[in-house]
């Protein structure tokens, strides 16, 4: 068994996408809330292009979980976006 954590790459947005749903349906939560959703729609300009990141884990070449910061000052982070399948 192979496990990686790399940064996000846009091919991976229909699996991140994926994952992140079936975590809000867990717990009955919706999606394709305009203003709750939209980071989802575009990582690269809401994590990756200001100060954060967004990661993935992979087993075996499969994405399994997610998760992301946001930089809020030089002194203050916010974590985002955690999902574990």
């Amino acid at each position: 068994m192979s496990f990686v954590i790399r940064q996000y790459n846009k091919s991976d947005h229909d699996l991140v996408l994926k994952l992140h749903v079936e975590g809000l349906n867990q717990f009955n939560a919706r999606f394709n809330d305009p203003y709750l959703d939209q980071d989802i729609d575009n990582i690269e300009d809401h994590y990756l292009k200001k100060d954060g990141d967004f990661i993935v884990g992979l087993i075996n070449d499969r994405i399994v979980g997610m998760g992301a910061y946001r930089k809020r000052n030089n002194d203050v982070a916010e974590i985002k976006r955690i999902r574990i399948d």
